[in-house]
């Protein structure tokens, strides 16, 4: 997962010591609130996890996924996604990036 969405700036990053398996994101709505998933990386308020396990009521942005080469399709995080659903496993890395229709 990406420590970012697109386009924020480098110094807007989570900050791990060990690399974690849940999928995070950098959230600025955290930076006040202690919602579920704030503070993943136990330095940032804002870095938070998304998308499964404990975390799967937040909803990973889209930027979570990883393409090499971002496609012209849309796509978006589902955290049902499982191996072998229509679209799932878009990005080839991320089971739960998934294409959607147009």
């Amino acid at each position: 997962a990406l420590s970012q969405p697109r386009g924020l700036q480098s110094e807007a990053a989570c900050n791990f010591t060990n690399a974690p398996w849940v999928p995070h994101f950098w959230d600025v709505s955290c930076r006040h609130s202690s919602s579920l998933g704030c503070l993943a990386d136990g330095q940032n308020p804002e870095c938070r996890f998304c998308g499964q396990g404990d975390y799967k009521k937040v909803i990973c942005p889209a930027s979570s996924c990883s393409f090499a080469n971002p496609p012209h399709l849309p796509y978006y995080w589902d955290a049902d996604c499982r191996l072998g659903k229509i679209g799932c496993l878009a990005d080839g890395v991320h089971v739960q990036c998934r294409f959607c229709g147009e």
